[in-house]
């Protein structure tokens, strides 16, 4: 099984491929998740992990294509994100955007989605 760690920070993934913007991070891959395409072929992971990233991004659809772009047919993406109810979402101010339970069936369109944290199949 081919594991994307996203924004991975120093935590990455343990056997995962890490994808992150900072250069102190435990990432394989330096790279602005906010540069479309990213530097990763097409239908190459079976698990893509985004734990608290998605807030970060400015680009919430393009992050979403570019994660099923890379992601193998029915590739799990699993990832967590601070609910906007949560006061502890607001206190980093890097926090671009600030999601419900049903955030993805804005994206879906049909595919697999769960609520809370995010989870969809490719």
């Amino acid at each position: 099984m081919k594991i994307l760690d996203v924004g991975c920070g120093k935590n990455k993934t343990a056997g995962a491929v890490g994808i992150d913007i900072d250069r102190d991070s435990a990432a394989d891959i330096i790279h602005d998740l906010d540069k479309f395409p990213y530097p990763l072929p097409d239908n190459e992971f079976d698990l893509l992990i985004c734990s608290h990233i998605i807030e970060h991004v400015s680009d919430v659809k393009g992050f979403l294509d570019e994660l099923h772009r890379v992601a193998k047919p029915n590739a799990v993406i699993k990832g967590i994100t601070p609910h906007f109810s949560n006061p502890c979402g607001y206190y980093d101010p890097t926090h671009r955007h600030y999601f419900g339970f049903k955030f993805l069936e804005f994206f879906s369109k049909g595919r697999t989605r769960s609520s809370g944290g995010f989870l969809f199949r490719a």
